[in-house]
């Protein structure tokens, strides 16, 4: 029997304003619920936020085309279908479109009975796909590691391989780069994501505090301990133990925790029975441990027992392409717990948010979109909303590191080669930019070899 799947969640992606509004026209009056938006990658933070059943997009787009908006669809929700619009088929997009899990592919203009036609096709095709089990668990809320550049997709990747297999994990990485949310992304991909998570701060507390937290404690082994208390080593128990900043723990406490990770048992403190224990550690630091370990500050031991699996996350300016998802992935969910109309962000304000180094990573950003939906008065984030350090950015030095003055030559081949790297290489995006046409773009690439 068919599931009875008669309208469904519609993303509409397009650069032009006319071929949304025709095409939203066209569906709601079919009955589906149609979301429409011009900017593709404001329509992957919705896509990573959101559920919906079907995406149509346009595939030549400024800062992210058709076939990369795909691809972020899939990987974030990969039940839903995709329709790919497009004026400008080839062989070959055609053929990549359905490599990476497009739905159907469409030549404009398009026609409304065949839109209304493919429409309904890929809405059934999913709801058959689910019915059988194979569609999206909607059940799975695992943490969503925003990003679709190429550092954080082998991060994905790493994190789907190690999930399963129960292992102990040291994710290092600088401040702010999200070591937290990769290993909660690891335990909701594991066997234990029935089980408790456990987030502790190592860095935080005195060594006795961090006894009594990690081990418990029995009634009247101190003064005040009035009653027994779980630690979080046995509150974790059957679920994962997240150890934050390991690289701040004292030495007598890496000895205890050592024992706990080789026999699997503990004991509270003022306590002398020996407590089994089933628990996945997973570690984090913003320290080079191997430095720390030839300095004598933190055992070799115990080094090698949490580093089974090393997850390195990359810093904000290793992926710069990931900025313009995660500033609106932040501006929706900010703007949204504040009960703010803000839905875009100026092109003004993104380019100083793309040309800003982030030395405090993903949480400065997060920071700093915050403040700008707290101060913001209109629908959508301007350069004053920024902080000021941002608004008076400054591109580059007008010097070499040596100290040479560069040649007006030098300063546009290097300014070029920087919008360049901005836009990932997208030359329509890149010509905006710089207030220049295509083929003036493509002359000056040519005369540079860019």
């Amino acid at each position: 029997m068919k599931p009875d799947l008669k309208t469904g969640r519609i993303l509409i992606v397009d650069d032009e304003e006319i071929a949304l509004k025709n095409l939203r026209r066209l569906l709601e009056k079919e009955g589906h619920i149609v979301s429409t938006c011009l900017n593709p990658v404001k329509a992957a933070a919705w896509l990573a936020e959101q559920p919906f059943d079907l995406l149509l997009t346009d595939l030549k787009m400024p800062y992210m085309d058709g076939l990369e908006l795909t691809g972020a669809a899939k990987r974030n929700s990969p039940g839903i279908e995709v329709i790919i619009i497009t004026g400008y088929a080839t062989v070959d997009s055609a053929i990549e479109a359905t490599k990476i899990g497009a739905f159907h592919y469409l030549t404009k203009p398009v026609k409304p009975d065949e839109v209304r036609h493919l429409v309904g096709k890929a809405l059934e095709h999913k709801a058959l796909r689910e019915e059988a089990g194979g569609g999206s668990n909607s059940a799975n809320h695992t943490p969503e590691i925003i990003g679709h550049s190429l550092k954080i997709r082998q991060v994905k990747e790493i994190i789907r391989q190690i999930a399963p297999t129960d292992c102990s994990v040291l994710i290092t990485g600088e401040s702010g780069s999200g070591k937290e949310l990769a290993a909660r992304a690891i335990h909701a991909q594991s066997a234990r994501t029935a089980g408790p998570f456990v987030a502790f701060n190592c860095g935080a507390l005195t060594e006795e505090l961090i006894a009594n937290e990690l081990f418990g404690h029995e009634k009247e082994a101190f003064t005040g301990a009035s009653s027994l208390k779980k630690g979080l080593l046995e509150t974790a128990d059957r679920g994962t133990l997240f150890l934050d900043e390991i690289g701040e723990m004292p030495l007598s406490m890496q000895v205890k925790l050592l024992r706990v990770m080789q026999e699997r048992e503990l004991t509270r403190v003022g306590g002398t029975k020996s407590i089994p224990l089933d628990v996945r550690i997973i570690s984090a630091t913003a320290r080079d441990l191997k430095a720390a370990v030839a300095e004598q500050a933190f055992r070799s031991d115990l080094y090698f027992r949490l580093n089974v699996v090393n997850l390195a996350l990359p810093g904000l300016s290793e992926r710069p392409e990931d900025i313009p998802l995660l500033a609106y992935h932040f501006l929706h969910k900010l703007a949204s717990r504040m009960g703010k109309k803000i839905n875009a962000i100026s092109e003004q304000a993104m380019t100083l948010l793309n040309l800003y180094a982030f030395p405090g990573n993903v949480r400065e950003l997060e920071n700093i979109i915050e403040r700008a939906v707290a101060l913001s008065n209109s629908d959508t984030i301007q350069p004053h909303d920024l902080p000021p350090d941002l608004a008076e950015l400054e591109l580059f030095s007008f010097k070499e590191d040596g100290g040479e003055y560069l040649s007006l030559e030098e300063m546009e081949k290097k300014y070029i080669t920087f919008i360049l790297q901005r836009t990932g290489g997208a030359r329509a995006a890149a010509a905006e930019l710089l207030g220049i046409d295509r083929v003036s773009l493509w002359r000056k690439m040519k005369k540079y070899n860019l």
